[in-house]
């Protein structure tokens, strides 16, 4: 027991232990070698894909740009179609205009179709403005003209009250022909002349032209209020349509009352064998059909309210 040979390594040991430590190093090495080689592999398909992110990203905004140039460009063109055939319009309604004094100073005309004709000039005029005004909010949005009572603000600018204030110049334009031509044919009533039917169509004329004018200012009067107040557009829409439900129904009256004096027209001609029976069944049927209009508005109208 007093030997040390038991704790003392011999050559076969040194030699497996060097080998052993060897090996365990070369094999801690490699591994090594290859989670740093997997690093480097993962660093770099990384970076491609943050590459081609960025160059996707980059690719889908110059496509996104593409498409809204086109986009305009197209809207563009039908809008300047729309002006040019706007300007061709216009050019005929002065046309007209000018053909239609030239006979009334020669006396073969008279001043109701020479206010329908410069009615029909304006309305030309304001068609063309309008043409602009569509070309100008496509340039500055890419999109089409909007006409919505709560469309937004294009740069501060109101495309929309702009619109509704050409309408309104043009619907004051028909209303002054259409009074005006109401007006001449209470002039010829008074002086005997046979115009009671001329006048119940003025008087539809000027009916339909109010009216026109009573929706165009309830829509300038909302469109400010979403404006300033940014009022719900479902009560802003509700409201409007009440208004032009109104206006229908003055109208619906006013053209039954005309169908009726038709009627009782062609009752008289067809009692003196002027016209057959026939058209006086056409006219009996327009009485009905405007009578069922009728009852339907108020109906719709009662409903409303």
């Amino acid at each position: 027991m007093t030997e040390d040979t038991t704790h003392t390594a011999n050559a076969d040991f040194r030699d497996r232990l060097e080998r052993t430590v060897i090996h365990t190093f070369r094999l801690e090495r490699e591994v090594g070698n290859g989670a740093r080689a997997a690093r480097t592999r993962w660093m770099r398909l990384a970076a491609v894909i943050v590459v081609s992110v960025a160059i996707g990203a980059t690719a889908g905004v110059a496509s996104g740009q593409m498409r809204d140039a086109a986009r305009r460009d197209s809207l563009l063109d039908a809008a300047k179609a729309d002006a040019t055939l706007a300007a061709v319009r216009l050019e005929l309604a002065r046309t007209r205009v000018a053909d239609t004094k030239r006979r009334f100073d020669l006396g073969a005309g008279d001043t109701r179709s020479l206010a329908t004709a410069d009615a029909e000039l304006r309305a030309m005029e304001v068609e063309v403005m309008r043409a602009r005004y569509n070309i100008e909010e496509i340039t500055a949005t890419s999109q089409p003209p909007r006409d919505d009572l709560n469309a937004p603000l294009i740069g501060g600018r109101d495309f929309v009250k702009d619109r509704i204030m050409l309408d309104l110049s043009a619907g004051q334009q028909r209303l002054t022909a259409a009074e005006e031509a109401y007006s001449e044919s209470e002039r010829r009533v008074r002086f005997g002349l046979p115009a009671e039917l001329e006048s119940v169509e003025a008087s539809v004329e000027v009916t339909r032209a109010r009216g026109v004018m009573a929706v165009l200012a309830q829509r300038l009067a909302l469109r400010k209020e979403f404006l300033e107040k940014g009022t719900p557009v479902e009560q802003l829409t509700t409201r409007l349509s009440e208004v032009q439900l109104q206006q229908d129904v003055a109208l619906a009256q006013q053209e039954l009352k005309l169908a009726r004096e038709r009627l009782d027209r062609v009752q008289r001609q067809r009692d003196y064998g002027i016209v057959g029976e026939s058209e006086l069944i056409q006219a009996k049927l327009k009485v009905q059909e405007r009578e069922l209009e009728l009852q339907q508005l108020m109906a719709r109208y009662k409903r409303a309210r």
